[in-house]
């Protein structure tokens, strides 16, 4: 009589597994909604970070609550061919130098948005928005 138990080499099989795995995977990336629309408070002229530094050589577009454009500080009529002639001849001075909007914070949207436009129409095709640091 043997009474030796029989082994037999167990083996776990995951090919399953994977195939479960992988199914989860494809309903969750079909399921998933990549969009939030929750509703977002917007404080525009205030950063959490300094981000970096311009030298003085930018062209800087400055536009007041009641929006009044300042291209480097000089006022300009609140025509878009004037405010595109005097972005223009400001750029021209100051060779391959980036363009800096800086807004009040309860100017209308619209004042901001002419003066990208008008910096688009020069040649411009990036602009940086001038905020103020949160003081934490």
């Amino acid at each position: 009589m043997n009474l030796k138990p029989k082994h037999k080499d167990l083996e776990i099989n995951i090919t399953p597994l994977i195939d479960v795995v992988f199914l989860l995977l494809i309903f969750f990336m079909i399921t998933t909604s990549f969009r939030h629309d929750a509703p977002i408070r917007i404080d525009p002229p205030e950063s959490p970070s300094e981000g970096k530094p311009y030298k003085n050589d930018r062209v800087e577009v400055w536009v007041d609550k009641d929006g009044q454009y300042f291209v480097d500080r000089e006022p300009v009529e609140d025509k878009m061919s004037a405010l595109r002639k005097a972005i223009k001849i400001s750029a021209m001075a100051k060779k391959d130098a980036p363009l800096v909007i800086c807004a009040d914070a309860d100017v209308n949207h619209e004042s901001v948005v002419r003066a990208m436009t008008a910096a688009t129409d020069v040649g411009f095709e990036k602009a940086a928005i001038c905020t103020m640091k949160i003081n934490e």
